[in-house]
């Protein structure tokens, strides 16, 4: 509901300041004075009430509605920050979801209110039945705005995992596009340098006072001098040395051979 009234015109902060000097039960009348007292309030009141200044009656009337508006919300914040603080039984069904434990605490207001309500017009009770009302509906807002939230995560859910999996892939790729980029410049730096070796030789074919680079001429044995072999007949010992005799190897070769004993 939109209050109109002179107080209700007042510019929040100050609306504000004025419910908890009330909730302080500070005085009517001083609060009264400082009303009228505050910069721009006369102008607002000579604007839109004819100066007439905030009366007792008006200060009354704020009591019974807008103040037991603000106080319940008070309220209703106050043992929202707890439920935060420290959920306990109501987080245990509510999945710790501040608005599903908001509505556990307008519930249990709306059943406290009613349980202590005679069935009499009372203003208090209107005033915070008309709170807690207005909490309840733009609480159900919240909680379809949440539950949507939720189905959409669950929806996306299937296409993150896929992206995810997508990304994985990729890297893995990519790691094992390194590694054959590596193995190829391995191979061709392997092929060049037989390359070069190859020309390198058949340059040296070519021409044979040079040699392939990093390589060396293999060395030729020494033929052996005739004094190393015995058998050689054209050797001449040199003097006080016999020759040798081939007298055994002749004796050998014309040996009978004598048949095996049975």
């Amino acid at each position: 509901m939109q209050r109109k009234g002179k107080i209700a015109r007042l510019p929040i902060a100050l609306r504000t300041e004025l419910n908890q000097r009330l909730a302080n039960n500070e005085d009517g009348a001083k609060l009264l004075n400082w009303l009228n007292a505050i910069p721009g309030v006369p102008a607002m009141l000579a604007t839109d009430f004819a100066g007439e200044p905030i009366t007792k009656q008006n200060l009354y009337e704020w009591r019974q509605g807008g103040f037991l508006e603000w106080e319940t919300q008070q309220e209703m914040f106050d043992e929202a920050r707890v439920l935060a603080t420290n959920a306990g039984p109501v987080s245990a069904t509510t999945n710790h979801d501040l608005a599903e434990q908001l509505a556990a605490v307008i519930a249990g207001k709306f059943a406290s209110l009613l349980a202590g309500w005679d069935g009499t017009e009372d203003k208090a009770f209107d005033a915070k039945l008309r709170v807690l009302t207005k909490f309840n509906q733009n609480l159900a807002i919240l909680r379809r705005t949440n539950h949507s939230a939720a189905r959409l995560r669950m929806e996306q859910a299937p296409f993150e995992r896929e992206e995810q999996r997508l990304v994985a892939e990729a890297a893995r790729e990519e790691e094992r596009s390194e590694v054959r980029r590596q193995v190829f410049e391995q191979m061709l730096a392997r092929k060049r340098a037989e390359d070069q070796l190859a020309a390198e030789t058949s340059a040296a074919v070519a021409n044979p006072g040079t040699l392939p680079t990093g390589s060396t001429r293999p060395s030729v044995p020494a033929a052996p001098s005739p004094a190393s072999n015995p058998h050689n007949q054209n050797y001449n010992p040199p003097a006080g040395r016999p020759a040798a005799s081939n007298h055994g190897s002749a004796q050998a070769q014309t040996m009978p051979i004598r048949p095996l004993a049975r």
